[in-house]
């Protein structure tokens, strides 16, 4: 109302103004046209600053009102999506609790198996919607969908409980069977006893005696079956998370036959260090670069071994080559159906493998990128892969549950390895003696390689067991005598290789540990986690030298050293990679 005045005296003045020009003509003043004019004038200005205002405000409103629009639209599609997953997982959990109670009151070892690979799935979806949640911009309704987690695994809990139970009873039948065995080995006379050592700390080996004869640990934790004299040697091992683990060697390799099998001792809870006591400061680094090209999670990183080349591996089923120093991107690879997993540079800097969720594996040269070979064989995603020290042999674990072994420059399958669970990262030592492979029942498995380029066929080592949490990654230091799982507890267990014995747990991250890799003098630990950091641990007293935190929201996906440790990068979920240096 105000404003539409303000025009109405405007149009007065406008008239005033005519009427005073033709006054000052007449009488010879200019006042009586100067005066109005000036008035008129300044209410014209008045009336338009208030117009653009008016203007702008509606503009502003319309916008705010788009964006709420947008918004809502965005908050009901992220909704239903939860409630999908939501329901999905309420699905799944009859299931689980009907085969609980199928249980009988003496459980089978595969049942026990089953029933812990089921609550790691479980376990994993759980993760998933809590990884989901944490990333979500629907902060107001984290509340309820938290309460609406909380009431849909209520009953998880029971799965600990009837663990405990069915292993209690497990203990008892032991002991009674032990206790009947030794009464029986009491009143017939002994006829050999075994005094050797045994190969791996934590076995016992028990005496032999014509009826054969049975030994059980005093924790549990594992026992021995021994046949009688007459026949070879048939040594298993047995443990809460894996009971009798079969071999058949498929694709290439006859059925195994192992002389011995051990199983490494339970983690303690707390290992104690040494007091850390540096004689210079721990080193820092500074970011210097970030590579950006891919469109989805940098999964897979790999460096040269002249430390020039770069090689990211990515969800968007593409591979991208980088000069490591500048930055600089001089080749893309995108021959991948699917997104790809591993990546892996043969030690002559000549060959580059990449494993992909299109169960193929494929071979390009390192300088140009051009493909080389593709190899087939697996039935599952390529989830890992190693090249032996000679550039003869390649090695791809895959989740079809195998490990397949393959001639390098032929492209050739060797051999094939078979595993009881999915294979979700392989390591290799330097000398390329000893592999070893982690499943996602947290079970990781040492394979002795007699020949690098497989002419023999490999042997089973050991099993480590102890570990239930499912294994995400591996690394052996160069030296070969340790071994690191990054896994989905968010810690690192530490194995001393040689020995099989357990050495420490680092505590790293508040998510799954995506990446471990070893410094070049096996000195130093850098872990990658979903928490979007790589942390860098000392090894020899297990304390933290420095973290290196993500710019983004985004997880650390990868990790990988330069070979004279100058360099870090890490591959996120953001679909970057950064590149820090170490200061001197």
């Amino acid at each position: 109302m105000f404003y539409h005045r303000l025009q109405v005296v405007e149009y007065i003045f406008i008239a005033g103004s005519v009427v005073g020009c033709i006054l000052a003509v007449a009488s010879g003043q200019l006042i009586y046209a100067v005066v109005p004019l000036s008035i008129s004038l300044l209410l014209n200005l008045i009336n338009r600053l208030r117009f653009e205002q008016r203007i702008k405000r509606r503009l502003t409103n319309a916008i705010a009102q788009l964006h709420r629009q947008v918004l809502e639209e965005s908050h009901a599609l992220q909704e239903q999506q939860l409630q999908d997953a939501i329901a999905a997982l309420k699905a799944q959990l009859p299931e689980y609790f009907s085969q609980l109670d199928a249980i009988d009151s003496k459980p089978s070892d595969s049942s026990i198996n089953q029933l812990r690979t089921q609550y790691v799935s479980l376990e994993q979806s759980l993760s998933s919607v809590v990884q989901y949640l944490n990333s979500s911009s629907l902060l107001e309704r984290v509340e309820h969908l938290e309460k609406a987690i909380a009431s849909a695994t209520v009953q998880t809990p029971g799965i600990h409980r009837q663990l405990a139970n069915n292993w209690e009873r497990r203990l008892e039948e032991m002991e009674q069977r032990l206790h009947a065995i030794e009464s029986e080995d009491a009143q017939a006379p002994l006829t050999k006893a075994v005094t050797e050592p045994s190969l791996f700390p934590g076995m016992v080996k028990p005496s032999d005696s014509p009826q054969g004869d049975e030994a059980s640990a005093v924790d549990g934790s594992w026992f021995i079956v021994h046949s009688n004299e007459q026949d070879a040697p048939n040594i298993a091992t047995a443990s809460l998370s894996t009971m009798n683990r079969e071999q058949d060697g498929r694709g290439g390799f006859p059925p195994l036959l192992r002389e011995e099998e051990a199983s490494s001792p339970p983690f303690v809870e707390s290992v104690p260090v040494e007091s850390p006591s540096f004689s210079s400061p721990p080193p820092t680094w500074s970011p210097i670069h970030t590579l950006t090209g891919h469109s989805d999670w940098v999964r897979a990183l790999a460096i040269s071994p002249d430390g020039q080349t770069l090689a990211s591996a990515s969800f968007d089923k593409t591979i991208k080559l980088w000069q490591l120093s500048t930055g600089q991107l001089t080749h893309t690879c995108s021959e991948h159906s699917k997104g790809l997993l591993c990546v892996a540079i043969s030690p002559d800097g000549q060959t580059l493998a990449s494993g992909s969720f299109d169960e193929t594996i494929k071979l390009w040269r390192l300088d140009t990128g051009k493909l080389i070979h593709t190899l087939t064989g697996h039935t599952g995603s390529v989830r890992s892969l190693a090249i032996s020290p000679n550039n003869q042999l390649l090695i791809s674990g895959s989740f079809d549950k195998t490990i397949k072994l393959w001639e390098l420059e032929t492209a050739r399958l060797l051999g094939t390895l078979t595993n009881t669970e999915p294979v979700s990262a392989i390591a290799l030592t330097a000398d390329g003696q000893t592999l070893a492979s982690g499943s996602v029942d947290g079970i990781i498995t040492l394979w002795q390689l007699s020949a690098p380029d497989a002419s023999v066929e490999p042997a089973l080592r050991c099993t480590l067991t102890g570990n239930f949490s499912s294994v995400c990654s591996l690394a052996i230091s160069p030296d070969g005598q340790l071994l690191a799982a990054g896994c989905t507890d968010g810690n690192v267990k530490l194995w001393q290789l040689n020995t099989v014995e357990p050495l420490n747990i680092l505590q790293c991250h508040s998510g799954p540990v995506m990446s471990v890799v070893f410094s070049s003098e096996a000195q130093t630990l850098y872990s990658g986690g979903a928490d979007g950091t790589i942390k860098i641990w000392h090894l020899k007293t297990g304390s933290q030298l420095g973290v290196l935190a993500n710019d983004s929201t985004g997880s650390i996906m990868s990790i990988a050293t330069s070979p004279n440790g100058q360099l870090i990068a890490g591959g996120g979920a953001d679909s970057n990679v950064r590149i820090w240096q170490r200061n001197q």
